[in-house]
C-alpha cells in the first residue's frame, strides 16, 4: 500500500509500521490458551466470543475483497467491515480478559468467573472451521 499513496505520507506510514504490535504474539508466552492456534478467531471462541460471521476465514476475506475491488459491491463492503469489526471486537474481548487475570484487585477471581465448557474432541474438530475447502466464484479449491 505504501508504494500507492504519495511520498509525502511515506514518513507516516513508517512511523505507524514501527509502533504496530501483533498481540497475540505478546499474549502467548505469557497466557497458554486451550485452543487448535494461538489465532484470534480461535481464542475469542474459547472466550465465548460470537463474531456476526462465526465460520469465516481470513481467506475468505481475501476473496471479498477482491469480489469488492472488482465491482464495488455495497453487500460484499459491508461482509468486508463487518469481518474487521468482528476482529476488532473479538481482540478488545482477548484484552479485556487479560485485563481481568492481571488486575490486582482480582486474584484469581476472573479465572472463575469464565464458563468453560467441556466437550469431546470429536465435537470440537465439527465446530472448527475448515481450511481445507473454499469456494472462489463457483471453483472448489481443496488442499492437497
Amino acid at each position: 500500500m505504501k508504494a500507492r499513496l504519495p511520498e509525502c505520507l511515506h514518513p507516516t506510514i513508517d512511523g505507524l509500521l514501527e509502533r504496530a504490535t501483533n498481540v497475540l504474539s505478546v499474549i502467548h508466552p505469557h497466557v497458554y490458551f486451550p485452543t487448535y492456534s494461538n489465532g484470534l478467531k480461535d481464542i475469542g471462541r474459547f472466550l465465548q466470543f460470537e463474531r456476526a460471521q462465526e465460520n469465516v476465514t481470513g481467506l475468505q476475506s481475501i476473496v471479498w475483497r477482491m469480489n469488492w475491488q472488482a465491482n464495488k459491491a455495497a453487500d460484499v463492503k459491508a461482509r468486508l467491515l463487518q469481518y474487521n469489526q468482528d476482529d476488532c471486537r473479538t481482540l478488545k474481548h482477548i484484552f479485556e480478559f487479560i485485563r481481568r487475570l492481571t488486575s490486582a484487585q482480582s486474584g484469581t477471581a476472573a479465572v472463575s468467573q469464565i464458563p468453560f465448557k467441556n466437550a469431546q474432541t470429536a465435537d470440537l474438530t465439527e465446530e472448527r472451521p475448515r481450511w481445507d475447502m473454499v469456494w472462489v466464484e463457483g471453483i472448489h479449491l481443496s488442499e492437497p
